[in-house]
């Protein structure tokens, strides 16, 4: 599960998915079907000004045995 808040107004996505954010900024999103060992995600948040702010995290997911 990835939470955040940007600006009011922005928009954002996730590897290229837009996701949907709060008319007071905050969003979140469940992502599914991660592949075992590390995953990379880009958000990206673009402001009504049109200034664009990303970041990348990895996440790692080891299967239940």
């Amino acid at each position: 599960m990835f939470r955040g808040t940007t600006d009011v107004g922005a928009t954002l996505d996730i590897n290229g998915t837009p996701i949907p954010v709060n008319a007071d900024g905050t969003w979140e999103h469940l992502s599914t079907g991660m592949a075992e060992g590390p995953n990379s995600y880009t958000i990206t948040a673009t402001g009504a000004n049109l200034q664009t702010t990303s970041t990348t995290r990895t996440v790692s997911y080891k299967a239940p045995a």
